[in-house]
């Protein structure tokens, strides 16, 4: 079994460390007292490297197959609307990749087609497919002793839609044995898990900096979770004097640093107008 990073119980205990850490900051009060912050509504840009979670897998004989968390990234355009006493909600829109990666490495044991001490090694990396996502989160934003940084807090659902459904992704290796005879040494195959729409659960916590302009840019620690896989398959190495195969299973779930930019639509000034 590979292990995997990311599940509901650590999202709980990363959102328990978060407030926490605003509970202990002296410094720390509403935005609402810092309304020169705040911003009414804006259109953000973002973007988001991410680590995906490695695949899940399982065997049956010899563990041969092993799979590595990969890179990937997505890319976003929302609206923010402050509500108030620094609360504001976010719609967006955006494309994202779902990556996946196995690989192998080990030695050709004897008594087999291949040559005995030869050393079988391959690593696959590849997209899934592409998804539509389209986030929905509330926002806290906090100021602090430093006047000039606030602190953000957000938690939100996403709705990914597969854009290639359904699909099926399917790959092996063989090896050359003499000049007139190749053998097959691995399989795998993956399809979608039969669901077109898949939904999850995201949190945020950063940093926002206001520009001269009354802009923003900002920069989040994401954890992404969704208890729906993706994908599922199996796979099988041949040839061998012993068993090595399994099942294979893919969800969406990562690690991502968002880095977005807020073009301010209405600067913080109407909002002191309608408080008066």
């Amino acid at each position: 079994m590979v292990t995997q990073f990311i599940s509901p119980k650590y999202l709980t205990a990363f959102s328990f460390l978060i407030f926490q850490f605003l509970n202990e900051i002296g410094y720390t009060q509403v935005c609402e007292k810092r309304r020169d912050l705040i911003f009414t509504n804006q259109i953000k840009f973002s973007i988001t490297p991410q680590l995906y979670e490695n695949l899940y897998l399982t065997y049956t004989g010899v563990e041969l197959l092993k799979s590595r968390p990969c890179f990937s990234a997505e890319a976003t355009i929302s609206y923010y609307q402050y509500i108030t006493k620094g609360f504001g909600i976010n719609i967006g829109a955006g494309l994202g990749l779902a990556p996946f990666n196995v690989n192998y490495n080990f030695a050709s044991p004897p008594g087999t087609v291949f040559k005995p001490g030869i050393y079988f090694n391959d690593n696959f990396f590849a997209y899934l497919d592409y998804l539509w996502i389209f986030p929905l989160s509330f926002q806290k934003m906090f100021s602090t002793k430093n006047n000039n940084i606030l602190y953000n807090l957000e938690a939100g659902v996403k709705w990914n839609r597969i854009m290639n459904f359904p699909y099926s992704i399917a790959f092996g290796t063989e090896y050359v044995i003499n000049d007139t005879l190749d053998a097959e040494l691995f399989n795998l195959s993956i399809e979608d898990d039969g669901k077109q729409n898949l939904f999850s659960y995201f949190l945020k916590f950063g940093i926002i900096k206001p520009t001269s302009k009354k802009n923003a840019l900002g920069c989040n620690l994401v954890l992404h979770y969704c208890p729906q896989l993706i994908g599922h398959g199996w796979y099988k190495f041949y040839n061998l004097n012993y068993d090595s195969y399994g099942n294979v299973e893919q969800n969406i779930n990562y690690i991502g640093i968002e880095i977005n930019y807020g073009l301010t639509l209405m600067k913080s000034k109407n909002i002191q107008k309608q408080k008066k």
